[in-house]
Formats: structure tokens, sequence, C-alpha cells
């Protein structure tokens, strides 16, 4: 019959992944071995200083003395968040993918001035850093819930006729030029912009040019 036996002065190494150096240096030394630190490495599932693996293995024969060599965690990598305001989802997507990071959660709201299917804002903002992998929150326009409406043709009234009606048709008078213009009463309604018939959001703004009369 064959018999294994143990050298004097050997011990099994004790298994030391995922323990934080100083306690793998306690368990070291209790065992009677010495600690050295081998490499250190990005890892997505360990915390900085934490130990990653070990040579020789755990439970292997090993006399005391010996140095064990350690990997450690240098935590998850962090990278600096790139700016995908303005672009596309897609576009957004493919931005924050090829830096590392995940599309996270996406809110849908409407804006008046940011085209349908754009990004808005994220979260984190750009130039944070962020560890690999960690999802990034984008708010995306619907684009605006108000429909263009058509702009009244209001030249040849007056002043007060054209406010009234502007205001009526959901929008507001932007600034006031003058011309001269002798045959007609003073603040007609020479000229506007945008012109008649073509279309504006509610609340947008409509420049007018009135009559004036000549003072020489």
């Amino acid at each position: 019959m064959l018999l294994f036996v143990r050298s004097v002065g050997e011990k099994k190494v004790p298994d030391l992944v995922g323990l934080e150096v100083s306690a793998a240096r306690v368990e070291l030394e209790r065992a009677g071995y010495t600690m050295a630190i081998e490499r250190e490495m990005y890892t997505p599932n360990l915390g900085d200083g934490r130990v990653v693996s070990q040579r020789p293995g755990p439970g292997q024969a090993l006399r005391r003395g010996r140095k064990i060599h350690l990997t450690l965690s240098m935590g998850m990598k962090e990278s600096e968040l790139p700016q995908v305001t303005g672009l596309s989802l897609r576009q957004a997507a493919l931005e924050l993918q090829k830096a590392g990071f995940a599309e996270g959660g996406i809110l849908r709201i409407d804006h008046p001035k940011i085209e349908k299917g754009s990004v808005i804002a994220q979260d984190p903002p750009a130039g944070a850093l962020g560890s690999e992998g960690a999802p990034v929150n984008l708010l995306v326009s619907t684009g605006s819930a108000m429909k263009p409406k058509r702009i009244p043709d209001i030249v040849g009234l007056s002043m007060r006729e054209a406010e009234s009606i502007l205001q009526a048709a959901g929008f507001l008078i932007d600034q006031k030029q003058t011309r001269v213009e002798n045959t007609l009463p003073e603040g007609t309604v020479l000229d506007q912009f945008p012109a008649p018939g073509s279309h504006l959001l509610e609340g947008g703004e409509v420049s007018l040019t009135l009559s004036s009369r000549d003072r020489g």
C-alpha cells in the first residue's frame, strides 16, 4: 500500500480569492507564508483591492516561508462618458456602446424645438466617469405636441385689428417697423413676416410693417 507523506513544514495554501488584500495578508501570515503582488487588473465582479487569483492555488501543499503570488483587482474600469445629446437615439446607442457603456432607461417627452427621435439630455452627463458597462439614461424628443397653424392675412388691416386677429389665432407680434405710405391711414399693416398662408407653431411671432405719414 502506498502512503503519501507530507513533507515536514508543508501546509495547504489557504484560499484567498475574493478577500481584501489586508485580509489575505493576515491569512498568509497565519499560515506561515509571505505575500507578493504579481499584478493588478480591472475586473467587473470584484472591488478594488480584492484578490482575483493566486499562485500557487488554494489547497496546494507548500513549505512555510514561501511566497504566494497574488493578482489584485482594480475594480471596474472607469471611462469618460461621451456626449450624445443632439444625436438620434440610434446614433447615441452606438456611441455609448463604442465607449463601453450601455443604453439605460429611455424617457420620451414633447419638445417644441428638438427634432423627433433626438436625445435632449443624458444621465450621467457627458464628461462624467462611469464604470464599464454602466447604463446611461436618455431623454428623447417626440417632437412638438403642437401642430403648425396657418397664419392669417392681416395686410391692409389696422394695427388694432391685426393684433386682435393674430392673438385669436394663437400668435404674437414680434416687432413693428414703419414705412412711409401717405395713401393709407397711419398704422395700416403693409407687410407681414412670415407671409399669409404659411404655417407657424402656436405662440410663434409675426413681424409687421406699418404705414406712417411723411412728416416733411
